[in-house]
């Protein structure tokens, strides 16, 4: 494990240090809109055009980006657990450095997402794009709304805001909760 845990840093990394993948302006990951979580785009008014398969490619300059939760919640994870490694190898610095990290995404993840019943999808970067997919993303009704059905995208959304959900789904997150 202790050899390959500068790669895994890097790969880390990468995600934030690439333009394509970091949002400068929320300081989050971002991606281009995608209705789950698979990684091809919606085609849509904002769909670039530009090869034979539009929604599998993305322009970092004509792309619309923004923030997809489980993308944050998932690397937020994957911080924590490599700062676990580094502890394990001995390396307090790197740790401290990943599992500040972590903390911070779920910060501002929070702050940008959270809307005190669930995560929204999908923020876009661009505040002028209106996506016309037949349901408004962002109206806190419960009953027009559900999170992903993974239990992984369930277990790192929902640490720290099960307590707000019905009983119900309460039960269901804590046991995919760590």
């Amino acid at each position: 494990m202790k050899q390959h845990l500068r790669s895994a840093a890097r790969a880390l990394d990468y995600s934030i240090n690439d333009p394509a993948r970091w949002s400068r302006r929320f300081q989050l990951l971002k991606r281009v809109y995608t209705i789950d979580s698979w990684d091809f785009q919606v085609d849509d008014a904002y769909t670039p055009k530009i090869g034979l398969t539009d929604t599998m490619l993305i322009d970092p300059e004509k792309s619309k980006f923004g923030v997809f939760f489980g993308d944050n919640t998932h690397y937020a994870a994957a911080c924590e657990e490599l700062a676990e490694m580094f502890d394990h190898a001995g390396q307090a610095a790197s740790a401290a450095n990943y599992r500040a990290r972590a903390q911070e995404i779920r910060a501002r993840l929070d702050a940008l997402s959270w809307n005190g019943r669930f995560f929204t999808h999908f923020i876009d970067e661009d505040p002028t794009v209106k996506r016309n997919l037949g349901v408004d993303e962002k109206d806190a009704d419960r009953a027009r709304q559900r999170l992903l059905p993974q239990p992984g995208h369930r277990s790192r959304t929902l640490r720290g805001h099960h307590q707000d959900l019905p009983r119900s789904e309460t039960t269901s997150a804590a046991r995919f909760t760590r």
